[in-house]
């Protein structure tokens, strides 16, 4: 099994738990030995433009757009990179780190953590993956199935949660906007609660 982990900032030190969590499932299969890349860099944060491109474009990057604050994408990247993924191929547009565990084809399903809405703006990042982190790897999905296959993004909240607020508030609407309009694959954003809570002031109104 391989781990990932991730230091963009001392000032939020989960953020390396969340993306262990979004791209949990990497297999390494020569042995069975854990492999683990570790970046720490003090000087990075979350990038804040949704929907978060790249800082430049990679030779294996399929779209034309960029944004050059997103330093949160090449640090996945580099994480791909120094577990060894399609090593051989790395800095060509053949790249493709997760060629190993998707196949064209496949429904790709990915699980961040959409905890809750209900959080001051200033705790969001230490409670739900960041859409800059989610962004790089969806990216990287879309490479491996070549044009087949599905993506989804989905969790199961908090009851209380007003999802479409969250899915808004991480930029994600706009993730899946800019491939409804750019990708070969549609990707899809699925709220899996099977009961949904709505919280209502006395006399009526939601909270």
């Amino acid at each position: 099994m391989a781990s990932l982990y991730y230091c963009p900032s001392s000032r939020c030190p989960l953020v390396g738990y969340h993306i262990i969590m979004a791209i949990k499932g990497l297999v390494e299969k020569a042995g069975d030995a854990m492999k683990v890349a570790v970046i720490k860099d003090e000087q990075m944060d979350y990038c804040r433009e949704p929907p978060f491109h790249p800082p430049e474009v990679y030779p294996e990057y399929p779209f034309p757009d960029t944004c050059s604050g997103n330093r949160c994408y090449s640090g996945v990247r580099e994480l791909f990179f120094r577990l060894g993924l399609d090593w051989e191929n790395y800095g060509q547009s053949s790249w493709n780190p997760l060629g190993e565990i998707i196949e064209p084809g496949s429904s790709v399903v990915i699980k961040p953590n959409f905890v809750t809405d209900r959080v001051p703006k200033e705790s969001r990042d230490a409670i739900t993956t960041h859409g800059s982190v989610i962004r790089a790897v969806l990216d990287y999905a879309y490479i491996a199935l070549q044009g087949q296959g599905s993506i989804t993004i989905c969790d199961g909240s908090y009851m209380d949660t007003d999802f479409e607020q969250l899915i808004k508030a991480s930029g994600v609407d706009q993730i899946a906007g800019y491939y409804e309009k750019y990708g070969s694959i549609k990707v899809e954003v699925v709220d899996i609660r099977r009961e949904k809570r709505i919280l209502r002031k006395m006399g009526g109104g939601k909270c």
